[in-house]
């Protein structure tokens, strides 16, 4: 790379002495050129004073050949005028240089008038006769003038064809001179070019050959693994501790690959927890798997005992680079328990057998091992792998990556992230099936406390420390003995899909999910006091008892107590607070704020579930802000600052870090942005150059372990976009976050950058996906399989695609720009929640092939229902009027029709309206409030478009005139510098004084645009479609 930095270098230098040297030459071109012009000019002026003086010497007298100044004092000119003699010496006529230098002029002399001058060619005669000459030979000869003028004519034209020789002439010296130079740099390009195809060879051959020595590699270390199995056991091995219920069963290291027991698998795995803090760095380390069976959760696990059994890892790889400083913005400050782990000097990436270090604290277990792509667990398949089932072993060697997804280049991989530990047969048996992610809609942090759950509905009201969850397909939820159906997850997030919701009649709108009844509640002395109910309206509803301040203080209190008072007050207090807007900005709202941090506020919801049970309550106050805000609630790094200092009450520490956070610029996300404006980090494992921005940086990756692995990138003026704009590596992030499982981001950025980029416009060249039932319409691309459903789970409900293939382009079904991309998402959520595949498989099938909505906007050739006065379109139909009672009564029954109609049924208002004439069969009421509406719609919102696409137009013509006047004056002034003018032109409108045309025009061109953009900033027009929109919003 250092060479081909070099070499970009080089050219880069070439370029610009190029652009130097055609600068140049092209202002000595110019200056020559005016030089020339100059002298011509300067010609013809002496070429018109030397004619006027010939015609003034003429009319006074004076012919060519006569010295005036020589002749005999008795003669005098009997004109008007005496000339003034010149020093000539000559008789003969001046020649042309002469001409050009001195000109004859006459001096008025008094006594003369203007009958004295001849008038007749005898006066001419007598008037110049010359004593003993005859007078004759004194007269002018009219010839020979004529003869010596054209010859100074001549001359003069001579030397204007000289001066535009000499012009041609320079003119090509510097054409043949620019296009040398320009040769010269293609040259140097070219050269430049083929240098870099080189090194990218070099590359592709290096990658080649650490690819096929990982491989020698892991096959030795499979055969040197295989052998140490096939030897007798050691002494030092009998004193590993085997599996009981007082020391926990310890898991393999980090850095050692391993396989489940044949039988025992399942399609779902669960990553080891980090290392503790302080262990020494540069050792494979591992930690205890969890307690056995039936052994309750241990707070302090036994020290294990040291083995003397050789291991085989993976070293992380060399120290990052220290974080440069940015101005403007603050480093990140690394902890002192993440020191990275140097690597051997031996290989970059690997180490024999021997270099390894062995643990010092840690205990060993001897474990088979295979071959497996690096970042992926044990008999795992790479995410994206089509060719072998979820649930099949597999012991795949990743190939190089080949994509060029997010503008890096694929490099050979020196720092693999560390292999993750696959759950042995014990262990399934104890957690059950795999434990569900967050929903995908809103992921919001969780606390360590939780509560014992399992799919066959054992629960346990003891709060513990849940276990790392596993990236898997969760088994479909069945119906507990209390007669609650409990989802995998507590509903924190709004859900507005059918579920078993439990309320207390003190307060029927603060809502329990399944889950948290199932786990706290169906157990205890109050399971009397909740009564199950189910909604079908499809509104965003969501668990109120799964705060930390019900499941932590007021619900255990209740059951000390046996008092449930206290927490039903909280419950009747709760439900008429608003729920949080999370960065929806608000005006004129009350926020908790602090005065150490200014501008953090936090949403009264969010204060009374999550910050009043803490020991930080009392640093916040309740006041009105007039200004913009948003909860700070919301901010990630807000939630682990507050879970982490909360114990040790180190509230200066939050003070500290959130002042850094507040003074962060927002993540530009989608948009594009120049890379100066703000900090940005790139990763040093895993894919290279990826960017992000430093508000993604706090509050994802800052201070959770991965710092290590992130360093400020220098500022420059290139265009970049933040990573976490992509939902595929967006979500992974978030799942890390929540599952406190770090690996899960850095498999699912690998298996991304395995497949290609996710086009919104369109992915070509990819591996696709589609769910069990193949329904149509729907598919999607590797890069979202493998960073979506990879790290969410879910797996099970998706298979290769077996019609489209990579040279098809389409439109992934997860992506944001699909039609229906972000429904299709929420309804994945409900598979995971549910267990099963039948919401999005349902919602496909009914509305994978139907168009969307159009709302207000006038559709035709489309499918429609319901009546002329309240027209349905085809998805509303579906959604909220297929079934109904008067559905019968319908006179569109979906027949397409070329004429165009408004649907009527898209907006909230307008279903309460038909549901409720449908509960009271009132189709007249019904149709009157449609027609009324209609009405409505045609008298103001044509209006209103008309009035903004004209607005559009006129803005959009004043910005094309103000450049094209621009245009013209810069035109206008190169041609005046280059040609000079001579007379300058103007007006009555823009006024006088410029200097060609083009300036003028350009005069022009500006004052129309600016008198355009006045009438575009006429308040009038937005006075009257704000009444008009007003009108509409009344009935729409």
């Amino acid at each position: 790379m250092k060479r081909f930095g070099s070499l970009v270098s080089k050219a880069g230098d070439a370029v610009q002495q190029a652009n130097q040297e055609y600068q140049r030459l092209r202002q000595e071109a110019k200056q020559q050129y005016k030089q020339q012009q100059q002298d011509v000019q300067t010609y013809q002026a002496q070429y018109q004073t030397q004619q006027y003086g010939q015609t003034t010497q003429q009319q006074q007298g004076y012919y060519p050949g006569q010295q005036p100044q020589q002749q005999p004092e008795q003669y005098q000119y009997p004109g008007a005028y005496q000339p003034t003699p010149t020093p000539a010496a000559s008789t003969a006529w001046p020649s042309p240089a002469s001409t050009f230098d001195s000109t004859t002029t006459a001096t008025p002399t008094s006594g003369f008038s203007g009958s004295d001058v001849p008038a007749t060619p005898a006066q001419y005669q007598t008037a110049y006769a010359t004593p003993g000459q005859p007078a004759a030979a004194n007269v002018p000869q009219y010839g020979d003038a004529n003869q010596q003028m054209l010859a100074v004519q001549n001359q003069i034209q001579q030397a204007q064809q000289q001066a535009q020789q000499q012009a041609q002439q320079h003119l090509a010296q510097h054409q043949t001179q620019l296009q040398a130079s320009q040769a010269n740099y293609e040259l140097q390009l070219k050269q430049a070019e083929q240098q870099l195809g080189n090194i990218r060879l070099e590359q592709e051959q290096a990658v080649q050959q650490a690819t096929s020595q990982l491989q020698q590699e892991q096959q030795v270390l499979q055969q040197q693994i295989a052998q140490g199995l096939s030897q007798p056991a050691v002494p030092q091995q009998q004193s590993f501790p085997g599996p009981s219920p007082s020391a926990p069963t310890p898991a393999p290291p980090p850095d050692t690959y391993s396989t489940n027991t044949p039988g025992a698998h399942d399609d779902s795995f669960e990553p080891p927890p980090g290392p503790p803090p302080g262990s020494p760095p540069g050792m494979d380390q591992t930690a205890p798997s969890g307690p056995p069976p039936g052994a309750p959760p241990s707070a302090q696990s036994q020290s294990p005992v040291v083995t003397q059994q050789p291991t085989y890892g993976i070293h992380v790889g060399a120290a990052p680079t220290p974080f440069p400083q940015v101005q403007g913005f603050p480093p990140p400050v690394l902890p002192s328990s993440g020191t990275p782990v140097q690597p051997s000097p031996a290989h970059p990436a690997f180490v024999s057998p021997s270099q390894t270090p062995r643990p010092q604290s840690y205990a060993q277990p001897q474990t088979a091992a295979s071959n497996a792509a690096p970042g992926y667990p044990q008999g795992f398949p790479a995410y994206g792998d089509p060719s072998q089932p979820a649930g099949a072993y597999a012991s795949p060697i990743a190939p190089a990556p080949t994509g060029n997804h997010f503008q890096f280049q694929a490099q050979p991989i020196v720092e693999p992230p560390l292999p993750v530990e696959l759950p042995t047969a014990s262990r399934l048996e104890q957690d059950g099936p795999c434990e569900l992610a967050a929903p995908l809609g809103d992921l919001q942090p969780q606390s360590d406390k939780g509560t014992e759950s399992s799919a066959n509905g054992s629960r346990s009201t003891k709060t513990r420390k849940p276990q790392v969850k596993r990236v898997g397909t969760p088994e479909p939820a069945t119906m507990d003995e209390s007669g609650v159906t409990p989802l995998w997850e507590c509903a924190t997030d709004p859900v507005t899909y059918e579920m078993d919701w439990l309320y207390n009649s003190a307060a029927p709108n603060f809502l329990v999910c399944g889950r948290c009844y199932v786990d706290h509640i169906c157990d205890t002395q109050f399971k009397g006091s909740f009564t199950k109910i189910s909604f079908k309206d499809k509104k965003p509803r969501r668990c109120l008892f799964g705060t930390d301040r019900v499941k932590e203080k007021l619900w255990p209190e209740a059951l000390s107590s046996n008092n449930l008072e206290p927490l039903t007050a909280y419950m009747i207090r709760r439900v008429a607070i608003p729920e949080c807007s999370k960065e929806t900005i608000k005006e004129g709202e009350s926020w908790y704020t602090n005065e150490k941090i200014p501008g953090m506020t936090i949403c009264k919801a969010c204060y009374e579930d999550n910050i009043e049970c803490t020991s930080f309550a009392s640093y916040f106050k309740l006041e009105l802000k007039e200004g913009q805000c948003f909860c700070d609630s919301s901010v990630w790094y807000f939630n682990r600052l507050l879970e982490k200092h909360t114990e040790t009450e180190n509230w200066a520490e939050v003070i500290e870090q959130m002042n850094i956070r507040e003074t962060l610029p927002l993540c530009p996300k989608q948009t594009i942005v120049q890379a100066n404006d703000r900090a940005w980090y790139t990763s040093t494992r895993g894919p290279q150059n990826l960017t992000l921005c430093v508000a993604c940086y706090y509050d994802y990756f800052h201070d959770t372990g991965d710092e290590q692995y992130f360093q400020t990138v220098p500022p420059s003026q290139t265009n970049v976009r933040c990573i976490m704009a992509y939902l595929n590596l967006l979500i992974p992030t978030k799942q890390a976050l929540v599952k406190k499982d770090r690996e899960v981001f850095w498999k699912a950025l690998q298996a991304v950058d395995e497949q290609p980029f996710c086009n919104p416009e369109g992915t070509t060249d990819a591996l696709w996906y589609t769910l069990i039932d193949e329904p149509q319409e729907f598919a999607i691309c590797g890069g979202c399989y493998g960073g979506i459903v990879g790290s969410s789970g879910g797996r099970r409900f998706f298979k290769p695609h077996r019609t489209l293939t990579k040279q098809d382009s389409w439109i992934c079904c997860f992506s944001v720009n699909h039609i229906r991309g972000p429904a299709y998402l929420v309804k994945y959520s409900e598979c995971l929640a549910k267990g099963h595949a039948r919401p999005l498989a349902e919602f496909v099938g009914t509305y994978g092939d139907v168009p969307l909505c159009s709302g207000k906007e006038l559709t035709a050739d489309q499918k429609f229902y319901g009546w002329d006065d309240l027209p349905i379109c085809q998805e509303c139909y579906l959604t909220c009027a297929r079934g109904t009672a008067l559905e019968p009564r319908f006179t569109l029954k979906g027949e397409t029709s070329p004429k165009e109609r408004v649907c009527g049924l898209y907006s909230t208002k307008m279903r309460g309206i038909y549901a409720e004439a449908c509960e009271k069969n009132d189709l007249n009421g019904l149709l009157a409030v449609g027609k009324h509406r209609q009405e409505v719609w045609a008298r103001t919102v044509p209006v209103c478009k008309q009035i903004l696409q004209q607005h559009k137009m006129a803005a959009e013509r004043a910005m094309t005139l103000s450049m094209a006047g621009t245009m013209f004056h810069a035109a206008g002034a190169l041609t005046d510098v280059a040609q000079g003018h001579t007379h300058t032109v103007g007006n009555s409108q823009v006024g006088y004084g410029y200097a060609n045309s083009m300036e003028m025009e350009g005069a022009v061109l500006t004052q129309q645009s600016g008198e355009i953009a006045a009438g575009v900033n006429n308040s009038s027009l937005f006075v009257r479609a704000g009444i008009l929109d007003k009108e509409w919003a009344a009935v729409e």
